[in-house]
Order: C-alpha cells, then structure tokens, then sequence
C-alpha cells in the first residue's frame, strides 16, 4: 500500500477500475435494468360491485417475465375507509407469495393503483392475483376481452364467480434487464468515455509534472468521497423520509448503526497498514506456494458452504450433490498440498488427459435425457462423481511415487518436522470403528477415506505455521462470504420465526455455524490482542487489532440475531478459556485477562448496531431475497417493495425474542398496525369491516368520536365484523418461535432433551444400530440424539462412543498444550478454539456428520493436535 506510483497514472488507474466495474455491471451482470407493460388488451367498459369484506376480486394471469415490479389496478371509487389489501398467490403451489395493504385515501380516483411487488417468478406458470379489504369497500375497473387479448391474462373472479369477457383492469409491469443491444450501446459510450478521459489526463500529464503519491492515498482519494456519500444518501434515507421505519427508537438505533459503519469504514480506509508476515492474508513464499495456499483457504471456504447446503437440503437428490461438492473441495485441499514437482508432471497430465476422456465417454453413456425427471440434477452428480475419480487418480499416483521413494531409501517420503503422536493413533482407530460398525452408513467410510488422506499429506509434507493460516483464512473467507450472502438476499424479518437463520431454515444449525466461527475469530482477535501490547500507543494497537475486532463483532451479532442458547454457552466457555489461558501466560496476569474481557466484550456491543442495520436496510434495498422452501417468514416480508413493513426486524421485537428465549421471560405485547389511517389519536377503530364510519351517541349530536364501548355504526353491522386490525401480537407467534417449549422450567430450557437421552441411553449396545433414530417411552420415533457423544455411541456401538468421547477431551487438553508451547503464534489459540467450540454444542445438538460444518471445521483442525514439532 506504500508503493510509490505516479499521480498520473494512478488517476488513469481509477479511470480504467470505475470504466471497468461499469461495463460489468451492464454485461454480464445486467444490474441496470427497464419496465415492459404487459395488460389484458382491452379498454376499461366498467367497474364491479363493492369490493368489501364479503366480496373479493381474483384475477389470474400467466407469466411472461421473470421479474414483477409491480401491478396497476384501476380503482373507480373507494365507498369507504380507505385500505386495499392484496395477495399474490402461487397458483401451482396454492400458497400466499407476498401480501401487502394499499392506502387508497392517498391515491388519485378514478385512477390506476400501483401495487409494488418486487417478485421473482417463473415463465408460463400460473400466478393469481387476490383484493380484498381491509375495514373498506371500494370498485375496480374491468375491462372487455377483445381478438387481440393477451393470452397470459386468465379468468377473471368476482365473489369467487367468474367473470365471462372480462378482466380486471391492471398492468403488469415487469422489470426486464436492458437489452442487449442496448447494453453493448452503454458499453461502447462508457469505453469512449473512458478512452477520452485517459488521453485528456495523460495529455495533462506531459503537459505538466504532478510528481508521485502511494497506493494507500489513491485509495483514500478515491473511497473517502464514496464513503461519505453512501452514509449522507443511507442517514438521509433513515430520517427525515422514514424509508424503513417511523418510530423513533428504530431511527436513532439505525442511525447510530450506520454512523459506526461510517467511522469503522473512514479508519479503514485511512489508518496506516502494516506489513505483517504474522497476518492470516500475506504471501507464502514462491508464487507458487501462495498460488496452492490461498487455493485451499478457498477450498476450505467452498467446503464448509457445500456443507452448510447439506444441511438445508430438502431431499436425498440435493444431499447428494452437496455431499459430492464437498468432496471435490476437500480432495482438492489434498491435491495442493502437492509441491510443484509432484503436482506438475507429466504422469499427472497423461492421466488427467486419458481420465477426463473417459469420463466423457463414460457421461454420455449414463446421463439421463432432457426428457427425464430431474435429469439436471442427476447429471449433475454424475459429473461430481467423474470429477472425484479424477483427482482420486491423481492423488493415488502421488502416493505411488512416494512409495517407490520409500522402498529406495529417498528422503522426500519422510517430513523431517513432524512426527506421528499417539494421539493420531487414537484418531486413526476412531476411523476404523466407524467403519467396522457402520451397518449401511456409509458417510463414515467417506470421513475418514477422504481425512486419513488429508492427514497423510499433512505429515508429509506440509508446514504447520502455514496450514494454520490456510485453515484461519479459510474459515474467514467462509464466514466473510456468508454475511456478504446474507447482506445480500436474506431478509431480517421479525414474525413468523423471529430468531435469524441466516443462509440456513433452522437457527439450530445456524447456531452450530455460528459457534465454530465465533469461537475461531475470537481465537484470532485474542492472539491479536496479545501481539499488540509490544505497540505503544492506543491507536497502534488499534491497528493491529481492529479488522479482527470487527469481524469478531459482527459474528458475535449474528449470534445475538440467532438467539441459541447452546451458542452462547459454546462460545462463552471456549472464550473465557482461551482468556484464562492466554492471561497466565503474561506478566500481568489479573491485567491481561480484564483487558482481554473488556475489549471482547467492547467488540462485540459495538458492532451489534451496525450488523443489525445493514442486515435490515441492505437486503430490502437490492430486493431479490431468497427464502428456503420450508421457511417461515410472513407473505409481508416476501417482496422487496414495502420497506418499512412492520413485519420486519425492529428493536422491540428483537429484545422480545431474545429475552422470551434466553430468559424464559414473557413477551411484549407487539401491536403496530400497518393500517394506521383506521384509527384515531387513542387507537380507536373508525370504520367497520365494510369500510363505514363509526361514530358516538352524543345528545348534541356532534360527530366526535366516543370511548371504546360506547359506541354505534352509522349502518347496522355485527359487533362481530367490526374487530378486524392489523394488530401482530406476541401471543400469536410465541408458538411459533419456541414450537416445542413446554410451561415446566427445565423442559422449557432443555426443549425435552432429558426424555430424549434417556431413550438414547436405555437403547446402548457394543454394536450401534442401523437407524439413528432411537423410540421414546410414549412410542414417539425420535430422529436424533441431540447429544452427538450418545449419537455416535447409538450408531456405533459402545465402544466407538467411548473412543469419540476420549478424542475430543484428549483434543481439548493437547491444543491447550500447543497453544502454551507455541503461544507467541498468533494463531496458535484456533485449534483449541474450534475443538473446544465442537465439544460443548455436541452436549446439546448431533453436529458430528460427513457435511456438518463444525464436523469439517473440527476434521481440518485434528492435524494440529495429531503430529507434533521434532525437537
């Protein structure tokens, strides 16, 4: 970042980048995008009857664009109240897609509508269209059915009749990416304009000398003004215009939230950066060495993601593939362990050339046609499993050579670093039990196939220090990329499940993630911490520490979003441990530990309100969320239109999910209502279900409004019509959020675990069982253990649960035992970090499984603890 270049070219530079990101983002990314009208074809002839709380209007219609930006009704006249509500269904599927409330006392009528939608849909299905009321009572357009009628627009419902020669009368407005044609224009105009700027700019510079200035001033030249417009433009967007929320403790939260984003950013930008040869991200040596080490922290990274897509797969197809992802990744670790000469040879290259071959044969003689269910799918893991045999080809030629090494006596079979501890003896034995007792699981053969590999490559030739920071980089790439996702496309909503999942359907195992990078970057910002006391000066140190202390912040909010209580206690353990640890091996011991608990702490409370802005403003801003089929989100939170929908993520809702489910306490009663032109001042209801004014008995007959219970409706409605709010009440999701939570104290905090163990441990035998899954006394099939120390001993019998138990505990106290012998590394608190972390959240939830994340993350620590330094 200090590099001196001149000024000249660095502006040139900036020119080419910002050309270049433009050019992209119109082709191939296709960011800029324009509306195409599509309607019915016909003229607007007349209107129905009353839409109100008895009569609904459905209109179905065909899509014929991927993408819904929105839908223009024509309504003739509002008759009373004031609000629209529509929902968009999913023919096919039969299930609510989005739904949102229209305020119609704000629109021009007779007029067209906009409904915002922001849905992503599939071409030629079927999509219905339902308006209903909400306390009103409105007409809508139609319009006749002429020859020219668009074909994509279906039967149109009045009171669910339908409605012969006519639909309703609406657009359909799909967003649609510009064309090509038009973009290749864009693009030609943005590269001329470049082009002109670079001559002007280097014209200037024979013109006139402007000296020399440094990377790092480029980049604070160019990003500071980026900087500073985006946190003015989002601030803006927060208040005064209320984009995402109107109340005022959501504002000012939000506000704060972005201000520390600003500042974290501005420091980042500016601060002075350090060569460190100690960082995690710095080259490895050779070209080549960085080229295979940053390859496999990216691996690593691509492997823990295919697992966590294990994870929410819905059927044993996408199990597979997810499965077999895995695999290419992990054998791919193995493969760059190779050094340049075992790697690049020609043995590799004829039998790269010969396998891919066939396996080309070998694919279109067993793939399936275009015509066959899923055959996509299916060829997929067919070349999944050509791609596993290739580099299980190339791996065993290795080992072949380095067998002929050995039967010659030549040197290179042997790591002259390492040697084998008993511990690696144990781990090896661990593997051979789970596959002598495996019955028909055959995940446990592929364990401990594709990590003995690992491992024997590992002592073969690999360097400790470096394969930790393969092993911290990765998991870092990994957790960095998973926020990115989730800033990305998942929504941070507050009702049906109000405890965040990020890219998984289940907070469990979005908990068992979390703990393994929690406990990892927590590992990394101690070690940190440690290495900045020989700084002098507070913002010293701060550079040492503080890209460590955001990540550890952030990670540590996700934690809070998730709200699991097995995270928490993993990770509180682990790192009040690793404190402990740390702080007996410093002068000042009492110190140390307060100072290490304080800035924790300070990291994590600080950076809470930025992660919880940018994951509420972020993903609603880019608008294409992505929900997991089975996910439990409200159809409010399913476009990417209504901003500041009260279904999403807010201050009161989050501290009452959190305290409901950390503390067993009660939760606040939650009754924002989206329609709030229905009531008045004290929160009165104005109009009944049909959209009529209620008004008071006064003997002087004024129109005020009177006291809830002494009042009439100026027509005569049911008692039993006139309640109907808008109103999310926390008794209304509590079941949702803690399905399974019993009134008993201990059942509620152990969600039944107890009567699930001792099923478990009443069903132990020496050999395991086929199944996983245990019978409980109410003759309840129970799936699993939620214990992986009694799951691994009901798998495999006894005495594998024994060896698994004895694995770990032996893996805690030797990483400690490294850690004191090693404890100048920065890294070197990680391997107890994430064994540690495994070890705790196995007491509560199965997380030792082939795709698991924490049972890859535990799998690529072992090594650390297996082979120890020659003296």
């Amino acid at each position: 970042m200090n590099k001196k270049i001149s000024k000249i070219k660095g502006i040139e530079a900036v020119i080419l980048v910002i050309s270049l990101l433009l050019i992209i983002s119109i082709f191939p990314l296709r960011m800029w995008s324009t509306i195409k009208e599509e309607s019915g074809g016909g003229e607007i002839v007349g209107s129905t009857e009353n839409v109100d709380s008895t009569h609904d209007v459905i209109q179905d219609f065909i899509a014929q664009y991927d993408r819904l930006d929105s839908i223009s009704v024509f309504v003739d006249e509002l008759v009373g109240g004031r609000y629209m509500r529509v929902a968009f269904w999913d023919y096919e599927k039969w299930v609510v897609m989005y739904q949102d409330l229209i305020d119609l006392g704000e629109e021009t009528l007779p007029g067209y509508v906009e409904i915002p939608m922001g849905i992503d849909l599939e071409v030629g299905k079927t999509y219905r269209v339902f308006i209903t009321v909400q306390n009103a009572s409105f007409t809508v357009g139609t319009e006749n059915i002429t020859e020219n009628a668009n074909a994509a627009i279906g039967t149109f419902y009045y009171n669910d009749s339908s409605i012969d020669g006519y639909h309703l009368a609406a657009k359909y407005n799909y967003e649609l990416p510009i064309s090509k044609g038009k973009s290749f224009i864009y693009m030609g105009i943005v590269a001329a304009v470049c082009i002109v700027l670079l001559v002007v700019v280097e014209c200037i510079g024979r013109s006139k000398k402007f000296g020399d200035t440094t990377v790092h001033k480029l980049v604070q030249y160019t990003l500071n003004p980026v900087a500073c417009v985006s946190y003015a433009a989002l601030a803006f967007m927060v208040f005064p215009m209320k984009l995402f929320d109107d109340r005022i403790s959501d504002i000012l939260f939000y506000e704060a939230g972005l201000l520390i984003s600003f500042i974290v950013l501005i420091y980042g930008i500016n601060h002075q950066s350090r060569d460190n040869s100690e960082e995690v991200f710095t080259l490895f040596g050779s070209v080549y060495d960085s080229i295979r080490h940053y390859g496999q922290m990216i691996l690593i990274a691509m492997a823990i993601w295919y697992g966590c897509d294990y994870m929410n797969g819905l059927a044993n197809i996408f199990h597979t593939i997810s499965e077999r992802q895995m695999a290419v990744c992990l054998l791919g670790i193995v493969i760059l362990t190779f050094s340049k000469r075992e790697l690049l040879n020609v043995y590799n290259a004829v039998a790269v050339v010969i396998g891919a071959v066939a396996g080309f044969i070998y694919y279109n003689g067993h793939k399936l046609a275009e015509t066959e269910k899923e055959y996509d799918l299916h060829n997929l893991i067919l070349v999944l499993l050509i791609v596993i045999l290739l580099e299980c080809l190339i791996i065993l030629l290795n080992f072949i050579r380095l067998l002929c090494l050995k039967i010659s006596n030549r040197s290179e079979w042997k790591n002259k670093k390492l040697t084998l501890s008993w511990y690696a003896v144990m781990v090896i034995g661990f593997f051979a039990l789970i596959i002598i007792f495996r019955f028909e699981r055959l995940w446990g053969v592929a364990l401990a196939a594709i990590y003995t590999v690992l491992y024997f490559r590992y002592y073969v030739s690999s360097d400790s220090k470096k394969m930790l920071k393969v092993l911290s980089g990765g998991l870092s790439l990994n957790v960095v990329y998973t926020i990115g996702y989730c800033l990305y496309c998942r929504y941070f909503y507050g009702f049906i499940m109000g405890r965040y999942s990020m890219q998984f359907h289940t907070v469990t195992v979005t908990a068992e993630y979390l703990t393994i990078m929690l406990c990892a970057s927590c590992a990394l910002l101690i070690g940190k911490m440690v290495k900045a006391q020989d700084e002098e000066g507070f913002w010293d140190k701060l550079a040492v520490i503080w890209k460590e202390a955001v990540l550890f912040g952030f990670v540590s909010a996700y934690m809070f979003f998730s709200a699991s209580r097995t995270g928490f206690l993993a990770i509180s353990i682990t790192a009040l441990t690793m404190i402990v640890i740390t702080s007996i091996t410093q002068k000042q011991k009492v110190r140390s530990f307060i100072r290490l608990v304080v800035i924790c702490i300070m990291a994590a409370v600080i950076m809470f309100a930025p992660a919880f802005t940018l994951q509420r403003m972020i993903p609603v801003m880019i608008g294409h969320p992505y929900f997991i089929e089975i996910e439990d989100a409200v159809p409010d939170v399913r476009g990417s239109k209504d901003w500041d929908d009260y279904s999403y993520m807010s201050i009161e809702r989050f501290i009452s999910v959190f305290s409901e489910k950390m503390f067993g306490t009660d939760g606040i009663d939650y009754d924002y209502s989206e329609d709030k032109m229905n009531y008045d001042e004290d929160g009165n209801l104005l109009y009944d279900a049909d959209g009529n004014l209620i008004v008071n008995l006064q003997s002087d007959g004024d129109d005020q409004f009177s006291e809830a219970g002494d009042v009439q409706y100026i027509e005569d409605v049911s008692e039993d019509t006139a309640i109907n709010t808008e109103e999310i009440t926390e008794t209304e999701v509590a079941a949702s959020d803690n399905p399974e939570e019993d009134t008993s104290s201990i059942e509620e905090y152990s969600n039944g675990r107890f009567d699930i163990w001792k099923a478990y441990v009443s069903s132990l035998n020496m050999t395991g069982h086929e199944t996983m899954s245990a019978v409980a006394e109410n003759g309840e099939n129970l799936i699993h253990a939620h214990n992986s120390y009694l799951q691994v001993a009901f798998d495999h019998g006894i005495p594998t649960g024994i060896v698994f138990l004895l694995m770990i505990i032996c893996g805690i106290v030797l990483s400690i035992l490294r850690y004191l012998k090693n404890r100048n590394e920065i890294l070197s608190l990680l391997p107890f970090a994430i064994i540690s972390g495994f070890a705790i959240a196995a007491l509560t939830e199965w997380n030792f499984q082939l795709c698991n994340p924490m049972t890859i993350a535990l799998m690529l620590t072992l090594p650390f603890v297996m082979f120890r330094d020659k003296k």
